[in-house]
């Protein structure tokens, strides 16, 4: 959290700092993101067409690592782009110092999946009305849906739920 100016004068009004401290006091996993780029070229999403270049580089891992050993970290898990670049593998796992360095397809989410898989818990969330804010995070004053519901064209629907229902198995209903 960044500290907040001090009102200029008496008729200033703004907002009181907000606290200091650190919500998160220990974090035994932590789940890098190599760079921000992504290739999938989605029709919802055009983070592809991004032209920066907001990548992690080995040698900042070393800057952070005593925060991440006061935290706890045990492991660190790699996702998104870059978790098959062997090079940069190699120069993490020299800066972890020891530090077990995995990729998430070790733990069941594909790598090149992980944004989709997100998208699809928010979106469930969102559908079941289960709000998916941490408030002390966010700086809301209470939980909150992530996501709406904005219904598109009915020829778009129909073929959707079209796709979706031949990739379920018909239910089998038993007689009473």
């Amino acid at each position: 959290m960044r500290p907040q100016p001090m009102p200029a004068g008496p008729d200033a009004t703004l907002p009181p700092p907000l606290p200091r401290l650190d919500p998160i006091t220990r974090l035994p996993i932590l789940i890098l993101f190599p760079h921000s780029r992504c290739n999938c070229r989605c029709l919802m999403c055009d983070i592809w067409r991004a032209t920066t270049r907001a990548e992690l580089a080995a040698a900042e891992v070393a800057g952070w690592l005593g925060e991440w050993r006061r935290l706890g970290v045990r492991r660190v898990v790699l996702s998104g782009g870059g978790v098959r670049n062997g090079l940069l593998w190699r120069l993490l796992e020299q800066q972890l110092g020891g530090v077990p360095l995995e990729r998430t397809d070790a733990h069941g989410v594909p790598s090149d999946a992980r944004k989709a898989m997100g998208f699809g818990v928010l979106a469930a969330l969102t559908v079941d009305g289960v709000p998916a804010n941490v408030p002390s995070a966010t700086g809301a004053a209470g939980s909150r849906l992530l996501g709406s519901l904005t219904p598109g064209s009915s020829a778009n629907w129909a073929r959707c739920l079209a796709w979706m229902a031949a990739q379920t198995a018909p239910l089998a209903v038993a007689a009473e």
